[in-house]
């Protein structure tokens, strides 16, 4: 959770599962998760981001960065569930979405 909080940012894990299916996830693989596990049954928040497999009625893999003024600031969709991604990816994703410095000159700007 520290290296969220760098980045001021606060992980949610959403899946399409039900409260109790959670805790007996939760319960059998005997953890508990340092941040929110959020619940879509009825799959509006899924079907709003297009995140949802309408084959199989499941979340796919998704990773979305969401500012404090609710704009989508970065987003992937994996359809594949073999392409897994890991936290470094999202903390890479995060470090990129850093805002620049208003003293920051791009090495790339040039004065002729």
């Amino acid at each position: 959770m520290e290296r969220f909080h760098k980045f001021q940012a606060l992980p949610l894990v959403m899946s399409v599962d039900d409260e109790t299916a959670h805790q007996a996830f939760l319960q059998h693989h005997q953890m508990s998760l340092p941040f929110p596990l959020l619940s879509d049954p009825t799959r509006s928040v899924t079907r709003y981001f297009n995140a949802l497999d309408p084959s199989t009625g499941q979340a796919k893999r998704s990773v979305f960065v969401i500012d404090k003024f609710r704009h989508v600031k970065f987003s992937f969709i994996v359809a594949d569930d073999r392409i897994v991604h890991s936290m470094d990816t999202i903390f890479c994703i995060l470090h990129m979405l850093l805002p620049t410095p208003p003293t920051y000159i791009s090495p790339r700007t040039h004065t002729f």
